[in-house]
């Protein structure tokens, strides 16, 4: 019995009529290869002879690390995998998905899907990892109908101190959902090293916010300097103790335009420009 084993990376495979009439096969995948799939006992391989036709569920077991199943090739043949619930193909592929923390407490994750049908998009879900309550802290778009590669990411800001789970909850346009594996992560209260994060807004009228991390307690001095380098205001000048912090920067004694705001504590100073727009 020939075996064929398919390649990831395709929302379907396609074999064509063989020249001796037909003969029996066998179709298999890894696995491994199927990213976000929870429960691979609910899956079912789906063919159709045409493009537009109603999928057939051809079944499917689990054998040695691959989902396979036994098929007679006897007409060109399009083949996908689905699920036994819905009889319908994987509406997501997700390839990858991973998390990573700033040294300002901010937890990035990332993910990658191969292919997408009728995505609406990805509830983002957080939970500590002593709770079973898991929170929605929001969402991102998907696109839809994809046979090509597409990168998301979303940041969950100013974190505190603990381990977490993170999670994506992939949701169909019709309202259908499957959850991604879960990713943990544990937040450090205390930076590693001195930083100075851009503003938030910039340009800003007349309020901003600006983010610093401090390694270590000791006095730190917050200036804002003008095109000229004269200082027009001073935010901080006092001793903190290690942590990441956020001060509010009020520019509305100040005149449109750019200027520059510097950190400095012990040997370490940094600057970063601003832009104010009235």
């Amino acid at each position: 019995m020939p075996e064929g084993v398919v390649s990831v990376g395709q929302y379907y495979w396609v074999i064509s009529s063989p020249s001796i009439g037909f003969f029996n096969g066998v179709i298999q995948i890894p696995l491994s290869a199927l990213a976000g799939v929870t429960d691979p006992s609910k899956l079912v391989w789906l063919k159709r002879t045409n493009s537009g036709d109603t999928w057939v569920n051809i079944g499917g077991i689990i054998q040695d690390g691959y989902f396979v199943s036994t098929i007679t090739f006897d007409s060109f043949s399009e083949f996908t995998i689905g699920t036994s619930s819905n009889g319908n193909p994987l509406p997501v592929e997700l390839n990858s998905f991973s998390a990573t923390v700033s040294n300002s407490m901010e937890v990035t994750l990332s993910w990658k899907t191969i292919t997408e049908v009728n995505n609406y998009g990805f509830n983002i879900e957080k939970k500590l990892a002593n709770s079973s309550q898991w929170h929605d802290i929001g969402f991102v778009v998907g696109h839809g109908n994809s046979n090509s590669p597409k990168v998301y990411s979303f940041i969950d800001e100013s974190v505190s101190p603990g381990n977490y789970f993170y999670r994506l909850k992939q949701v169909d346009n019709d309202g259908k959902f499957t959850y991604s594996k879960q990713i943990q992560m544990e937040v450090n209260s205390l930076p590693k090293e001195f930083a100075l994060f851009q503003n938030f807004p910039n340009p800003f009228n007349p309020v901003t916010k600006i983010k610093y991390a401090i390694p270590v307690d000791g006095l730190v001095n917050i200036s804002v300097f003008n095109m000229l380098g004269q200082k027009v205001k001073q935010i901080i000048n006092t001793n903190i103790k290690a942590g990441t912090y956020e001060v509010n920067f009020d520019g509305s004694k100040l005149s449109s335009g750019t200027y520059f705001y510097r950190l400095e504590s012990g040997t370490f100073s940094q600057t970063k420009k601003l832009l104010l727009l009235k």
